[in-house]
């Protein structure tokens, strides 16, 4: 990560490409404020269960 004042490079560290640019708005408050729902539920919530007898 390269930051200089408000700007952001994100790039690979091996191979220097660039992965993301970005401005941080001071104004703003980045920090979450309550857990977000789960786009794809988890597989327990599905009702898949660990099948002992599966090889």
């Amino acid at each position: 990560m390269l930051i200089r004042e408000d700007d952001v490079t994100i790039s690979d560290a091996t191979t220097g490409e660039i992965i993301r640019e970005l401005t941080i708005d001071p104004t703003r408050n980045y920090q979450p404020r309550k857990t977000r729902q789960r786009k794809t539920p988890r597989s327990e919530d599905r009702g898949v269960t660990d099948d002992s007898t599966h090889p």
